[in-house]
């Protein structure tokens, strides 16, 4: 089975509005290492972010995440092929820059920022039931209550 037939394997959508944006479920396993990890971290990481939050941590050992982010690079760039439909070459290989945790309590928040670099990914990793259910009982027309919103403009 060849790279390409793998990545038909894993299931993706496509955001088709201004940058390519992929959406995707990341494995228990790994979701279970990003917090454990993330929970030992201590390294304040408040200074470089815009997260109006008391609890941002550098993870302490990137390399632990090197194959899911190996693949999850790859899925990226596989999707991107389709989204530009084969048109624009695209980077090759990726290199994780950076790599924190946000622990996000009541009345915190991350407003409008922007990211560096070529890739930016959000994983969420543990959401309170009360969020969830706030979540789906909004009206409104925003990603509501706990949600996440993408901004684009150039």
């Amino acid at each position: 089975m060849d790279g390409k037939d793998k990545m038909n394997q894993i299931k993706y959508g496509i955001l088709h509005w201004g940058p390519c944006v992929v959406k995707t479920k990341v494995d228990q396993e790994t979701l279970d290492l990003l917090l454990s990890e993330g929970e030992a971290s201590k390294e304040d990481a408040s200074p470089e972010l815009a997260g109006v939050l008391k609890n941002q941590f550098h993870y302490r050992d990137k390399a632990k995440f090197q194959n899911f982010m190996e693949k999850t690079f790859n899925l990226y760039n596989h999707a991107m092929q389709q989204w530009k439909q084969g048109n624009e070459k695209t980077p090759s290989t990726f290199f994780l820059e950076k790599l924190w945790i946000n622990f996000q309590g009541p009345n915190e928040f991350n407003p409008p920022h922007s990211h560096g670099g070529a890739l930016s990914f959000v994983i969420f990793l543990k959401i309170p039931i009360e969020l969830r259910a706030e979540n789906q009982n909004y009206k409104g027309l925003s990603a509501g209550p706990g949600g996440i919103t993408f901004l684009y403009g150039e």
